[in-house]
């Protein structure tokens, strides 16, 4: 199985390189959140598949079974704290391809001018309340 992980921003429009461009032209299997479907849409072949990422998300892996090849679109960085994480610990035998965006953390240290690797990191996706506290 072959994922192609895609990063995107909250912008209904987006920038995609050249080589993004070709994975998407070329791919009929898409995957992501109810929002992401809603911002790339428009960028999907018309005869496309899309699998959305719900929680359980035993179904959404039980639904990748059926396709050799998928791309996925995540927000900001997939790799951080984000859904290519969970591709990479569910599908370890997975090949993998990521293309990042800039995630929350970067955006704001930038806006900022924050040095971000010297940020203290948690996250709330999928965790309680209290998680957030003992950070």
């Amino acid at each position: 199985m072959k994922f192609i992980v895609i990063g995107i921003d909250d912008n209904q429009e987006q920038n995609f390189c050249r080589e993004v461009t070709d994975c998407i032209a070329n791919a009929k299997v898409f995957s992501g959140g109810k929002r992401h479907y809603e911002i790339v849409k428009k960028y999907l072949p018309t005869e496309h598949i899309w699998v959305e990422i719900k929680v359980p998300l035993s179904q959404v892996f039980e639904a990748y079974k059926a396709y050799e090849n998928i791309v996925v679109f995540a927000s900001g960085d997939p790799l951080f704290n984000g859904f290519g994480n969970t591709i990479l610990r569910e599908v370890p035998e997975a090949e993998v391809k990521v293309y990042p965006f800039f995630n929350s953390l970067q955006l704001l240290a930038h806006r900022m001018l924050l040095p971000y690797q010297d940020m203290h990191t948690v996250t709330l996706t999928g965790r309680p309340w209290h998680k957030f506290d003992e950070a």
